[in-house]
């Protein structure tokens, strides 16, 4: 996890991205305590590569950030990083009673979309009355007698 500094430095750099996500929740992903929470599940589950740590990590972030949804943790988590399905589905209930659960309570949801005003009604053009080639009057000279 990169320290406070580092932190601050990537806000700075995508205002556009962290503009998206509460203050909140960006202490909750940056915070010590959620990493340590992580590798807490990770070694209780039987989890101890380094890289495969760092690759929950990555994946319960990117629950949190709305990029992957939470009911499909555990499945990335086989796919994606060859865990065995009964412990991707452990790593993922204890994800969600100790950090989805905590981010849940802390409203961090994406905030809503401010509206867009109404576009203006969409005016049609009248059509002009159609115009009638004028009938002849008189007598028709195009048909003929009937005998």
């Amino acid at each position: 996890m990169p320290d406070d500094i580092e932190f601050q430095n990537i806000k700075k750099q995508y205002p556009e991205f962290f503009k998206e996500f509460s203050d909140k929740l960006m202490e909750l992903i940056s915070s010590d305590e959620t990493a340590s929470k992580i590798s807490d599940i990770c070694l209780k589950n039987g989890v101890k590569n380094d890289e495969t740590v760092e690759g929950v990590s990555y994946h319960i972030i990117s629950v949190l950030l709305g990029a992957l949804r939470q009911e499909l943790l555990s499945n990335a988590l086989v796919l994606n990083l060859k865990i065995d399905a009964l412990v991707a589905k452990k790593i993922y209930e204890e994800a969600n009673r100790l950090i989805f659960s905590l981010a849940s309570s802390l409203e961090t949801q994406k905030p809503a979309p401010t509206p867009e005003p109404p576009l203006p009604p969409i005016e049609k053009p009248e059509k002009p009355a159609k115009e009638e080639p004028p009938r002849p009057r008189g007598k028709d000279v195009y048909h003929e007698p009937i005998v």
